[in-house]
C-alpha cells in the first residue's frame, strides 16, 4: 500500500512541541493531500501504551465511517474511509505504527 491511499493519518500529538514536532514534520513533507488528519493523545494522555487508545480508536472511526470533530485536525474527511494509519511515538525513542483496512 501506498501513502497516497491512506485516507486518514491518526497521529500522537500531544502538544508537547520538541516531541510534536516529528509528527509535524510528516504532516508537512511526507503525506499527500489525499490524506487528512487526526489526533488523539488530547483525550487519553500520554503514557507507554497510548497506541491501544489510539488503535481503538481508529476502529470506531473505520466502522462508523466519521472522523469525530474532537479529534480531526484541518479539513474535512474523505466520503469514504478504508485505510486509517496509526503513528505514535513515546519521547522519539519507542515507535508504533499500525496500518488498519476495512474489509471489502
Amino acid at each position: 500500500m501506498g501513502k497516497n491511499e491512506l485516507d486518514l493519518a491518526l497521529l500522537g500529538l500531544s502538544g508537547d512541541q520538541p516531541n510534536d514536532s516529528v509528527y509535524h514534520e510528516l504532516m508537512q513533507s511526507y503525506f499527500g493531500d489525499s490524506c487528512s488528519f487526526a489526533a488523539y493523545k488530547h483525550l487519553c494522555g500520554e503514557y507507554y501504551t497510548a497506541s491501544a487508545f489510539a488503535l481503538w480508536l481508529a476502529t470506531v472511526i473505520l466502522h462508523g465511517q466519521h472522523v469525530p470533530s474532537v479529534v480531526r485536525i484541518g479539513g474535512l474527511q474523505k466520503k469514504r474511509l478504508d485505510n486509517i494509519l496509526v503513528y505514535n511515538h513515546y519521547r522519539n525513542t519507542e515507535h508504533a505504527f499500525m496500518l488498519l483496512s476495512l474489509a471489502t
